[in-house]
């Protein structure tokens, strides 16, 4: 299965996130431009932990649910819960500064809504 931009734009957008992206993307003069290690390497930095930690996460899962015989949905859901976490922080600041993405942790941390799992 090949994901493509539009269908994780879809996935991990929500209308709040994105005036959020609007207004980073404006704040370093180009739209659209995604942080970069050679311009942006503490951004580029923090974009890397947020998806090495959600990798982190994941892998903890896959060895829970293989091992743990008494796993249940709350326990995947609370892990689905973290691990998107992260990666839509690694989503929603991929064009912010490394202050945006302190200042919208926050709002760049919240859980998609057309996920119903999420919304119990």
């Amino acid at each position: 299965m090949r994901i493509t931009i539009k269908a994780l734009e879809k996935l991990f957008s929500k209308p709040s996130n994105d005036k959020v992206i609007a207004d980073a993307r404006e704040s370093v003069g180009a739209k659209g431009a995604m942080n970069n290690r050679k311009d942006n390497p503490v951004e580029w930095a923090l974009l890397l932990y947020q998806l090495d930690d959600a990798r982190e996460h994941l892998e903890s899962l896959i060895n829970d649910m293989a091992d743990d015989e008494e796993f249940c949905e709350i326990d995947y859901d609370i892990y689905l819960g973290h691990i998107f976490e992260h990666l839509n922080r690694a989503w929603n600041g991929r064009a912010q500064s490394a202050e945006q993405m302190d200042k919208f942790h926050e709002e760049n941390s919240k859980l998609p809504t057309d996920i119903p799992t999420f919304n119990k």
